[in-house]
């Protein structure tokens, strides 16, 4: 039952981002040297995103509509606060979608956990995730269902 909150604001977060209709935005971000929202400091070279409504540590799989690419990103921090936008991802995210400024991009939640990301090297990490026996399917975020709740 310790999950049900994040249960309820990835709901929200799915209904939000639904009701839109439109293509979504993902813009680059840059604050060097001050905190994210959940405390961490900022950096350029972490694969991290800010989203209004998600939970920090929530592991999020933005792709470029425009070139397929895709990244694994951790919500630390929130934003964007621009309409039309869905997500802001650092520097080193957006190299890897290869892409400045502002992209068309879709976004599948794929996990969770604060600590997820910070425990593995950049090179383990995959851009395209399979899912394993045992593990939740990646979500969609624009009318998917929450993956499975356990007590990890």
């Amino acid at each position: 039952m310790k999950w049900a909150p994040c249960a309820v604001l990835l709901l929200a977060a799915s209904l939000h981002a639904n009701a839109a209709g439109k293509p979504s935005l993902a813009a680059t971000y840059s604050m060097s040297g001050k905190r994210t929202a959940n405390g961490e400091v900022f950096s350029a070279n972490k694969l991290t995103a800010a989203h209004r409504t998600l939970p920090f540590g929530t592991l999020v799989r933005v792709t470029n509509v425009r070139n397929g690419r895709s990244v694994i990103v951790r919500i630390n921090d929130r934003g964007p606060f621009n309409k039309g936008r869905i997500i802001d991802v650092t520097p080193a995210a957006a190299r890897q979608l290869q892409f400045t400024g502002l992209a068309p991009v879709t976004l599948h939640v794929v996990g969770r956990g604060a600590h997820a990301l910070k425990t593995l090297p950049v090179s383990s990490i995959r851009t395209k995730p399979t899912p394993r026996l045992g593990q939740a399917h990646p979500t969609s975020i624009a009318g998917g269902h929450p993956p499975p709740l356990t007590d990890r």
